[in-house]
Formats: C-alpha cells, sequence, structure tokens
C-alpha cells in the first residue's frame, strides 16, 4: 500500500472518522417534477418570453392555480405579449 494512503488511513482512524457517514441525496436528484402547466406558470410570473416554447410544447394555456387561469395571471402582471401568446394557443378570456 502507498505510504502516503497507509498514513490517511491511520488519521482516519486516530480521529474516529470510519464508517457510513449519512448524507443528503445529491442535489441533482429532484423530489418533485414540474409539469409542463407549473413552468407555464412560474414563466408568466417571471415575464418568461420562453412561455411560447411551453406552450409549444403542449402546456394547457387555461391550465389554473386557486381559481387563477395563466390569462389572468399575465394580465394582473401586465404582460400582455404573454397574454398574446396564451390567446393564440386558445387560452379563454
Amino acid at each position: 500500500m502507498n505510504k502516503f494512503i497507509q498514513k490517511l488511513c491511520e488519521l482516519v482512524k486516530e480521529l474516529g472518522c470510519e464508517g457510513e457517514v449519512p448524507a443528503r441525496p445529491p442535489m441533482t436528484v429532484s423530489a418533485k417534477r414540474l409539469s409542463l402547466e407549473e413552468i407555464a406558470r412560474l414563466q408568466v410570473l417571471m415575464g418568461s418570453k420562453k412561455l411560447l416554447m411551453t406552450l409549444e410544447l403542449g402546456a394547457d394555456p387555461n391550465a389554473t392555480v386557486k381559481g387563477i387561469s395563466l390569462r389572468e395571471l399575465a394580465v394582473s402582471l401586465q404582460h400582455l405579449d404573454l397574454v398574446k401568446f396564451l390567446d393564440i394557443y386558445g387560452a379563454k378570456p
């Protein structure tokens, strides 16, 4: 065994660092996946024109959260360009 590794193993034993260390799952693992409608809602909140791509992928333009539609949310935030995208994809006024 390499002398460095041997010394490192001795230090680990001396410090009592042997055994398993409980850890959290990696940060890249998502506990929940977002639906297209949830992504669309976030895009409306941020005023992101990427909403168009989400609608093209099949997000429901009439999706609601707590009774508020994507269109109503876009209007209330004055994202009129997003209102046009939602209208093109069939959002109900």
